[in-house]
């Protein structure tokens, strides 16, 4: 593609783009240089003296139970809606309207018109706006949700904030944390996200960013719920819920504590020993399940469950010696950001990407 050929909105998103790319680089590099020649970061950053393990099967199911029917609650008024006003019909007609635009399109070579074809036949080849602002209550009611799960937890267990992973007095040092530690991964899940696509042949899709090609004042919304409502609720339950769970039937008193939890606080005294012989480490295996439904959760967007799933374990050991939730919600939020900022302004630019 030459240069001359975009138009000036084009060239200042491809712009924008290049400065993005070279501030992640020096991020990278400061937050590696930091990590050889900062010792005291990393002695600092593991807190943890015992397991954070406040967490039954019971508190799981429900907020389980509670995702559903709130998701579930709101495709019901979203079809009522729709149905009220006889426009789920025309819904249909204008998604197949716009899948044959597509084709032809496209139509100008047989591989393309293969590709277009494989489009047709994906499971999000109809989305629509109605659907993705559905999605986004949906989504934001997650947060009442994990709200409730919060406030029944610990009427349940009277255990402190500290034990979900919420300590008010380092919150700054908390996110500080996790930006650093965000600047650490990269290269790693970039690369690996690099060699799964080319090995695979198969490149990062997701539904709602190809429908954003169409419908552009959806980025507010998708924004608000990939880099704000999808970290914190994501790493309540991936990270506080699953690997509390997890933990409490680790060091808990089984079978009583699969479904009711274990309360550490009865056992505060151990485990603040922190002599070398009887220092506390933290079972890998919590993490590493965590990290495999975590990456799981997100099959539908092609191959890049695959290092999701190593983010997924990283985030894990991170709450399990770091025991904050901030530190791992602001890692995912950055996260989160730097991608969809990437492919904004890809879209912005490059003429390709909207076929």
């Amino acid at each position: 593609m030459n240069i001359d050929d975009l138009t000036p909105d084009q060239a200042f998103c491809a712009s924008v783009q290049g400065f993005v790319l070279i501030a992640m680089f020096v991020g990278i590099v400061a937050a590696w240089t930091a990590f050889s020649n900062v010792p005291t970061l990393r002695k600092s950053f593991a807190i943890a003296k015992g397991p954070l393990a406040t967490v039954g099967l019971v508190d799981c199911v429900l907020m389980v139970a509670l995702v559903i029917f709130f998701q579930f609650s709101v495709e019901v008024f979203r079809r009522s809606f729709l149905a009220d006003r006889g426009t789920i019909a025309r819904e249909a007609i204008d998604a197949e309207k716009s899948i044959e635009v597509v084709a032809t399109e496209q139509s100008t070579s047989e591989d393309a018109s293969a590709e277009s074809e494989q489009k047709q036949n994906r499971p999000w080849g109809k989305v629509t706006p109605d659907r993705i602002i559905a999605s986004g209550i949906g989504t934001s009611f997650q947060l009442v949700a994990m709200g409730f799960v919060v406030v029944l937890i610990r009427l349940r267990t009277a255990c402190h904030p500290s034990f979900l992973g919420w300590r008010s007095k380092l919150i700054g040092e908390d996110v500080l944390y996790g930006v650093w530690i965000l600047f650490l991964l990269l290269p790693v899940l970039f690369g690996l996200s690099y060699a799964v696509n080319v090995l695979s042949g198969v490149q990062y899709e997701h539904p709602v960013i190809d429908t954003m090609q169409t419908y552009p004042w959806l980025f507010g919304l998708v924004a608000w719920m990939a880099v704000i409502v999808a970290p914190i609720t994501e790493e309540f339950f991936f990270r506080t819920m699953l690997i509390g769970w997890m933990e409490s039937i680790h060091f808990g008193d089984r079978p009583r504590s699969i479904w009711n939890g274990w309360y550490p606080v009865t056992k505060a005294v151990e485990l603040e020993d922190e002599s070398p012989a009887n220092a506390y480490q933290p079972p890998w295996w919590p993490s590493i399940v965590s990290g495999a439904l975590f990456g799981l959760a997100h099959l539908s967007y092609g191959m890049s469950w695959v290092p999701l799933v190593l983010f997924g374990i990283a985030l894990g050991r991170i709450y399990q010696w770091r025991q904050s939730l901030v530190t791992c919600i602001a890692i995912h939020m950055v996260f989160n950001g730097l991608n969809l900022l990437n492919l904004w302004l890809r879209l912005g630019w490059d003429p390709t990407s909207s076929g």
